[in-house]
């Protein structure tokens, strides 16, 4: 384990990372727009999880449900109506979270379908996940800069579920510096790391699935504040997890860990 976490050294700064999004770089800096912009996408998230469609129903909060639902293998039209073929997918993904299958996207079948499989997982469906659930953060969360070297930090309260992103074999891990945290070898040649956890899903190795819940995120190790850091290794150099996250979050081809940027990525 002592070769897994080489870099885990200063936890998460919060007076840096700040200082650091305040430097007028282009992919740094935090101005006006950006803050309204994250505001407005927790905003919409909190709306969507509230808000119940159903058969004859249209507008943007359907396109969100049918972008969700064809991340499940569904092929709908992406096109804000809600229709029988949207209704008739509703109750078939129901049905296969054991469910109410009434064919209304309220808010529990929200949760399962921005959560991933049986309520776990943070979504992106199939052998992929975010690693923390998909309501906890807007997307602009999941490329931000990372001080001295390439990983991602997530600024998640604690208590927060922590998933695997991709099936694998999870050894729980433990160090002054990254604190509780669980190694996770991946089916994908990656080496996910992550740490700060306030308690690990269980104490002994065990292989899991895309989506399965391994932690949950808290400030234990050398850190300054609640988070979860997630670290990829992958052909003996750490990389860039941005990409790989955005794909996971927007239902994309994912990147393979290998091709992931070695720079560009910290500041």
């Amino acid at each position: 384990m002592r070769d897994a976490l080489p870099f885990v050294r200063s936890g998460y700064d919060h007076a840096k990372f700040r200082a650091a999004r305040r430097r007028p770089r282009a992919r740094c800096h935090l101005d006006r727009r950006v803050q309204r912009r994250h505001r407005r996408e927790r905003s919409e998230l909190a709306a969507r999880a509230a808000a119940n469609v159903q058969y004859g129903s249209r507008g943007s909060t359907v396109r969100a449900a049918q972008v969700q639902l064809n991340k499940y293998g569904h092929r709908l039209s992406v096109d804000g109506i809600f229709g029988s073929g949207t209704r008739s997918a509703t109750i078939a993904f129901q049905r296969s979270r054991g469910i109410s299958a009434d064919g209304i996207v309220g808010p529990t079948t929200w949760l399962y379908l921005t959560s991933g499989a049986s309520g776990g997982g943070g979504g992106g469906g199939g052998s992929r996940s975010l690693p923390v659930p998909r309501s906890a953060l807007p997307r602009s969360e999941y490329d931000d800069p990372h001080h001295d070297y390439p990983a991602l930090d997530l600024p998640v309260g604690t208590g927060t579920s922590a998933f695997a992103v991709v099936g694998g074999t999870a050894t729980p891990i433990s160090s002054s510096s990254c604190g509780l945290g669980m190694s996770l070898a991946g089916s994908d040649g990656g080496t996910y790391t992550y740490c700060h956890f306030s308690s690990r899903a269980f104490t002994s190795a065990r292989s899991v699935s895309a989506g399965t819940r391994i932690g949950y995120t808290g400030n234990t190790g050398n850190s300054t504040g609640p988070h979860l850091h997630l670290q990829i290794r992958a052909g003996g150099a750490l990389r860039c997890p941005g990409r790989m996250m955005l794909a996971i979050y927007d239902g994309t081809a994912v990147p393979s860990p290998a091709s992931l940027p070695t720079s560009g990525c910290s500041y």
